[in-house]
């Protein structure tokens, strides 16, 4: 209990120096938007999916810094609607 409460205090005292804050929640969505990406059940399309829509953001923002989070999801619903099973995923046939 004392380690507990000594390490909630140093992260505390260290958030403001390494810029952690509350609202890291949107790189999950991201992380996600590239699993979805490079496709679900294959580790190497996660990774070629995670890194493509980091290049998309980062090449988004150069064009536009408000927008480049829609970017990043347009591209995901393109993706989606031109290949629902990601880039490397495996076509599953239907059982019904």
């Amino acid at each position: 209990m004392i380690s507990t409460c000594l390490s909630g205090i140093g992260g505390w005292l260290s958030a403001p120096l390494f810029l952690v804050s509350q609202s890291l929640g949107s790189m999950a969505l991201k992380a996600f938007a590239g699993i979805v990406v490079g496709g679900f059940g294959n580790i190497t399309g996660a990774v070629i999916g995670s890194i493509l829509i980091g290049l998309v953001e980062s090449y988004s923002s150069l064009f536009t810094s408000v927008y480049r989070d829609a970017v990043v999801f347009l591209v995901l619903i393109i993706v989606l609607l031109v290949r629902p099973q990601g880039l490397l995923g495996e076509r599953i046939s239907e059982k019904a």
